[in-house]
């Protein structure tokens, strides 16, 4: 049997034994479980739904909130008006934090699926925006919004009616405009700005559009030419022309709508979030307007009771009751300084918050409208570049020499010294078609004599092809015409004459005949007899 000091020794060390079993069990679960996470609300939107009165946005909530009933919310689902409804009960609940505008439910998009993107991107931006503020996340609006098994109500109503305000002209002594009320007048400016510049966005965007109808009947039209036109190279450049007008009235199409989406609809929403930053700045001017008047109410008691004392009967339940009403005085005003204090010191970093991810967006913004409009033009240059073989081949001209001798009652083309060789003529005017059926006519009217000088009537010999000679202003035998017809002699009209002749024997146009010019002058000084 073990005395009462041995058996007291060895429960005191088998109680401290469990003791440190026990704190180092506790440690051990305290280093699985890692340093405790900051307070948050995650929402993510998975999905929506369109019907005819509303669109329904779908997402999951999660928290490690204690005020929360569960840490995970899955397929919630809340109507844009319900989301409407927790924005204005925020500003309400939340005066000390400048929140962001709930995003539009319908954008410029031309497709439903690219509007349901842009509209689910928008609301995942806003959440977030929202749920990371700290005032915004303990609120118990939010928390009943995710809670609601049966849609969300809000407990905080905006007061209906008009209430008093002091203009700002009616300051307290000393009193001077801070940073918030500067602000105020800067947002009331930026909205202003905004929407004029969205406006004239959507203006911009509808000549654009107007201006692609106009390209696409150019495109129609060009290719109502093509079909007529019988030269086969003008046919062919014409064709491809409308192909690209009609790509280039496309391209400005998707342009407009891209450029109304991208910076209209952004512009847009701008003007909303810094109407949202003015009315949440407003009630803080309502907070100062109340408590300038506390501070006067005060003021007026005070003076009240001095009078009272300087008065030669007081009474004692009117002292008591001119007492009663400063206390009372004070202690509203005191109230209200302490609100108007902290709503001061938090919008502070809210608006600097808000002005941060204003200008983040209008970056994003202005750098896709930039990526966009730089693809638009880069595919127009490569259409354009398309186009550009063809109308080369236009000008292109075709190998050999052609003559042509227009029919009477045709005055002939004025020379030009400078134009370009070609089927199309020593003046650059005229198409093949035109050649060739001057080229008939030349050939049907042979039958007309020609006079003493050897040329007919009302008519002139023109050269045409490559390697035409270029006379000027004088003819080729030094006269003052064309062919020298105003001075010369019989040796003269002799010369125009086989000249003339020689012209008509070769006035025969074949398209595609590439063969080098054959002078056939040789065949009349060898046959004098057929030149006659």
């Amino acid at each position: 049997m073990q005395p009462r000091s041995a058996r007291t020794y060895d429960e005191q060390r088998r109680v401290r034994e469990e003791g440190d079993e026990q704190q180092n069990r506790s440690n051990g679960n305290a280093r699985q479980a890692g340093p405790p996470q900051d307070p948050f609300v995650r929402i993510k939107i998975v999905g929506l739904e369109k019907n005819r009165r509303d669109i329904y946005i779908k997402f999951n909530a999660e928290s490690n909130l204690p005020s929360y009933r569960n840490s995970t919310y899955r397929s919630i689902s809340r109507s844009y008006s319900e989301f409407l409804k927790l924005s204005e009960a925020l500003s309400i609940t939340c005066p000390q934090s400048i929140l962001p505008a709930l995003p539009l439910a319908q954008t410029s998009a031309a497709t439903d699926e690219e509007d349901d993107r842009l509209v689910k991107l928008a609301f995942q931006r806003w959440v977030g925006r929202v749920t990371s503020d700290q005032a915004v996340m303990k609120d118990e609006e939010m928390r009943s919004f995710i809670e609601s098994d049966f849609g969300y109500t809000p407990r905080s109503r905006r007061k209906t009616g008009s209430s008093f305000h002091f203009p700002r002209g009616s300051r307290l002594p000393g009193e001077q405009d801070d940073d918030l009320t500067l602000a105020k007048s800067a947002m009331t400016r930026l909205e202003l700005q905004f929407n004029e510049t969205a406006k004239v966005v959507e203006k911009v965007s509808k000549a654009r559009r107007q201006v692609a109808q106009a390209y696409n009947d150019v495109g129609d039209h060009l290719n109502t030419f093509a079909t007529t036109e019988t030269y086969t190279p003008l046919a062919n450049g014409i064709k491809k022309l409308a192909r690209t007008t009609k790509v280039q009235a496309d391209l400005l199409a998707v342009q407009s709508t891209a450029e109304q989406v991208s910076l209209g609809d952004s512009l847009a929403y701008q003007a909303m979030n810094a109407r949202s930053a003015k009315q949440t700045l407003s009630g803080r001017d309502s907070i100062v307007d109340e408590h300038r008047e506390a501070v006067k109410s005060t003021i007026s008691k005070r003076r009240a009771i001095e009078k009272m004392k300087s008065s030669a009967s007081i009474k004692g339940d009117r002292v008591d009751e001119a007492l009663d009403e400063l206390d009372e005085a004070q202690k509203h005003e005191t109230l209200l300084s302490h609100r108007l204090s902290a709503i001061s010191t938090n919008l502070q970093p809210s608006l600097q918050t808000h002005s941060r991810a204003a200008h983040q967006d209008l970056l994003t913004t202005l750098l896709d409208h930039a990526r966009s409009t730089l693809l638009y033009e880069k595919q127009l240059l490569k259409e354009l570049e398309l186009v550009r073989p063809e109308l080369h081949n236009i000008k292109k001209p075709q190998a050999g020499v052609y003559y042509h001798t227009p029919p009477a009652g045709m005055g002939s083309p004025t020379p030009n010294p400078r134009g370009p060789p070609g089927p199309i003529g020593a003046g650059g005017g005229g198409s093949p078609t035109m050649q060739r059926t001057s080229s008939l006519g030349a050939s049907s009217t042979s039958t007309i004599s020609p006079n003493r000088d050897g040329v007919r009537p009302g008519s002139k010999s023109m050269f045409v092809g490559r390697g035409a000679p270029n006379f000027g202003e004088e003819g080729p035998l030094g006269g003052a015409g064309p062919l020298g017809a105003e001075g010369g002699g019989a040796s003269m009209a002799k010369k125009v004459q086989q000249r003339t002749v020689r012209s008509m024997a070769s006035s025969v146009q074949v398209e595609g005949d590439r063969r080098q010019r054959v002078d056939v002058s040789f065949c009349f000084d060898a046959c004098p007899s057929r030149s006659g």
